[in-house]
């Protein structure tokens, strides 16, 4: 009898711990390919309907674009002066995804310039490591970003 019950127990103990198991629903993976840098804006620039904005980050250098947007009453971007950036490269490729597996990002997969809207090419320079956009920048504007 003893058997039984312990046997009745264990049985239901698996089938609890398996039906549990299924109701799960697995998220999909989500890769974020930007960073936090630390960084001093030393050079601002614009090409066609772009500024572009020079920063370095202790030894590395990088150059951040922003679609050209006036706004009134903002914080703008000032030479010589530390920003906190949530930058993105738009040099690295993003993973390509076969039946949910992501590849590896290679050397292979960078390149030396971009093409944007309106026909305009933007290209990396002599110490520049990478070329990003940053949820931070709108137009000229600096704003704070929470995570």
């Amino acid at each position: 009898m003893k058997k039984t019950i312990y046997l009745i127990i264990l049985i239901l103990g698996i089938i609890s711990c398996k039906s549990q198991k299924n109701n799960k629903v697995e998220k999909p993976l989500k890769i974020d390919l930007s960073s936090e840098i630390l960084a001093k804006v030393y050079k601002i620039d614009s090409i066609n309907n772009y500024y572009l904005i020079y920063v370095s980050n202790e030894k590395l250098n990088y150059k951040i674009i922003s679609e050209k947007v006036s706004h009134e009453n903002c914080n703008k971007v000032v030479l010589d002066s530390l920003y906190s950036f949530r930058v993105e490269s738009l040099l690295l490729t993003r993973p390509r995804a076969s039946e949910g597996v992501e590849l590896p990002v290679n050397y292979s997969d960078f390149e030396k310039c971009i093409d944007v809207p309106n026909n305009t090419k933007i290209c990396t320079e002599v110490g520049i490591r990478d070329i990003c956009k940053s949820k931070n920048l709108l137009g000229l504007c600096y704003r704070i970003i929470n995570q």
